[in-house]
């Protein structure tokens, strides 16, 4: 099974669970979190914290490609998974 059918296999399964209200908010939550989890996701400014750097330290770590930025509810978080 290829990886993109496996994702909307998922999505879907999981937007029909959503839609018919069958996970309540805290186990809704606790699958952002398991995912963000692996993907070693925090806020920039937690990240710089974390790894004793300067929050333009973690912004020349994204231009060079090292890590990743993606925005998410409105806030920008780095992604450090590889």
């Amino acid at each position: 099974m290829a990886h993109s059918e496996l994702h909307n296999i998922i999505k879907e399964h999981l937007g029909k669970r959503l839609h018919n209200v069958e996970l309540t908010n805290e186990e809704m939550l606790s699958l952002i979190d398991l995912i963000g989890s692996y993907l070693n996701m925090c806020t920039i400014a937690n990240y710089a914290t974390i790894n004793k750097i300067s929050y333009n330290g973690v912004l020349e770590r994204i231009k060079s490609g090292k890590i990743k930025e993606h925005q998410l509810f409105g806030v920008k978080f780095v992604i450090d998974n590889e």
